[in-house]
């Protein structure tokens, strides 16, 4: 008989760094294991009206993004200055996320952790002394083969000579970066939530080799293909969606837009905010015009909210993309993991705008996969650029065609029962999960 496990899953970010974690939360308990999705307040209702037992963490990641230190984040003109403002921002929260994360997973026999969370799941991984694995909506071990995604990409000529290991250094020096950036207030909550000794000062890559953990990526390889020099428990599982299309009724107004002419362009760029936003509809609005296309725009979190409508457009307050994307002719998106899915999905060419993250990586994936122009920064988008992608986008039917056969293999993934297999397999080889030690008091 197949043990029940009570399983805590910790991620912290944005909706689309919940949601994908949402849809494996209820695979896991449709196999019959009771599961806890441990995230901001900001999601309870979104998490516990799917049916899955919630606890909340410290932080309001809109209230961070629309806040003065989150848009000198997003607008930083390097990776240094944006990871400073957002230690910053963290600063305030990080032993109380660290104590919230506690309180959510301390009865759990197994922890999963999205690599947003790395740091949490690491210190309670060790301190609860449980099987951790490590989850990811984008690709983070090191290759040979793969630019990472929070590196600028290599010119070809020196991805083709790998001079010192190139690829895989590039990714090794971000990833230990990150970690020295983070290691003051990483080590802070880990003595005084934990009681744990210091981090190394590297990140550590013996996670991600054979003897390491589990790591499993929320993607399909038809977009990002998987490494083959990734060791074998790096798994690309296929996405995780979560659709609410079944149980969702759009507005009136929102059917008899799209009855009333061809197929519109979708424009959201989601939970993204910059003090740039009326420019960036402004372009919008025009591209639409000279392009002369009709577009559904998502207001998101606020960035795409103009004054004055034209009667082309309509402007979304929310819909599930798995009930939108398939009516669009194109999808033009800030290129978030989650979004980039839901995109390819729907099997029509899409364009990334991206603003910072792991979004230029995805930009550069849908176009290398051939269902996309080439990403177009957000900072450096005008009404021409993007009326010129979209007639691409419209017009070029070999684009239109791969996005078409590359929407139908990734439909026929099931990426959330393949990571429920994943984690089933690598809990039964692990000896001892039944019954777990007790965690050593937390001094004082």
């Amino acid at each position: 008989m197949k043990h029940v496990m009570q399983i805590s899953l910790l991620t912290i970010g944005s909706r689309g760094d919940v949601q994908p974690y949402l849809a494996l939360a209820k695979g896991l308990q449709q196999a019959g294991h009771d599961v806890r999705l441990v995230t901001h307040e900001l999601f309870r209702q979104f998490v516990t009206e799917h049916g899955v037992d919630f606890a909340p963490l410290a932080g309001d990641p809109e209230a961070l993004l629309k806040s003065d230190v989150g848009q000198r984040m997003m607008c930083a003109d390097s990776k240094l200055k944006a990871a400073r403002e957002y230690i910053k921002a963290l600063d305030p929260i990080a032993i109380p996320c660290a104590q919230d994360a506690l309180d959510g997973c301390r009865d759990a026999e197994v922890l999963l952790c999205a690599s947003s969370a790395y740091v949490y799941g690491e210190a309670l991984g060790e301190y609860l002394n449980v099987p951790l694995i490590h989850l990811s909506i984008y690709p983070l071990a090191p290759s040979r083969l793969q630019s990472g995604p929070l590196a600028t990409p290599w010119p070809s000529w020196a991805t083709k000579l790998d001079l010192l290991r190139g690829l895989w250094l590039h990714q090794k020096v971000i990833l230990d970066l990150q970690a020295l950036v983070f290691r003051t207030q990483t080590n802070r909550f880990r003595q005084e939530v934990f009681g744990l000794p210091p981090r190394p000062r590297t990140f550590g890559l013996k996670t991600f080799s054979k003897q390491g953990h589990t790591w499993l990526y929320a993607y399909s390889s038809q977009i990002s293909p998987r490494p083959a020099d990734w060791s074998p428990r790096q798994h690309v599982t296929g996405w995780w969606f979560q659709d609410d299309a079944p149980h969702w009724q759009p507005p009136t107004s929102l059917v008899e837009f799209l009855d009333n002419g061809p197929p519109p362009i979708y424009i959201g760029f989601g939970s993204m905010f910059t003090p740039d936003r009326e420019r960036l509809a402004g372009c919008v609005i025009d591209a639409l015009r000279q392009s002369g296309q009709r577009g559904v725009l998502a207001k998101g979190w606020g960035l795409l909210d103009p004054k004055n409508v034209p009667d082309n457009c309509y402007l979304l307050d929310t819909a599930p993309h798995d009930w939108l994307f398939p009516k669009m002719a194109a999808i033009i998106h800030h290129g978030g993991a989650g979004t980039t899915g839901a995109g390819a999905r729907a099997g029509v060419p899409n364009l990334a705008v991206p603003f910072a993250f792991d979004q230029p990586f995805w930009g550069r994936a849908l176009h290398t996969a051939g269902m996309a122009p080439p990403p177009i920064a957000a900072k450096q988008l005008t009404a021409d650029k993007l009326s010129t992608a979209m007639r691409t986008m419209i017009d070029d039917a070999n684009m239109r065609r791969r996005a078409a056969v590359l929407g139908a293999n990734i439909r026929a993934e099931d990426g959330v029962q393949n990571a429920v297999d994943i984690i089933e397999r690598t809990l039964s080889a692990i000896s001892g999960t039944n019954r777990r030690p007790q965690p050593v008091p937390i001094p004082g």
